[in-house]
């Protein structure tokens, strides 16, 4: 690891505690569509997290916030590139999650309340 991999590492398992308690309060939202578990390849459901609706759905989550941090304090795009390109079909959740924070970034309302508008990029 060199710095820039600490920081993301850092940050990204920040970003878990942040998400977790919200999801948990919306699990409503997206519950009803842990059907498409379906379409997480077996390498992703290997890992015992990601195994679940909820950790798939939270791991997703923290990835898009990972983008969205990465593209203010990496403008050349490294490690949004990366997830993006390398991530798309295995977490298909975090592109969808990552355009619907962009709003955020513009928004005024509660992170916790806007929430509900990209967990509605569940299809």
């Amino acid at each position: 690891y060199n710095d820039l991999d600490w920081a993301q590492t850092i940050r990204h398992e920040y970003h878990h505690s942040l998400v977790a308690p919200l999801l948990e309060k919306k699990k409503a939202l997206f519950m009803d569509k842990a059907s498409l578990m379906a379409r997480v390849p077996d390498r992703v459901k290997a890992i015992p997290f990601y195994r679940t609706w909820e950790g798939f759905v939270d791991e997703s989550l923290v990835q898009a916030l990972d983008i969205r941090v990465g593209a203010t304090y990496d403008p050349g795009g490294g490690l949004s590139a990366w997830l993006l390109a390398g991530r798309r079909q295995e977490f298909f959740l975090t592109e969808p999650f990552a355009e619907g924070l962009k709003g955020y970034e513009v928004s005024t309302v509660p992170f916790e309340e806007y929430l509900t508008q990209v967990l509605a990029a569940i299809r």
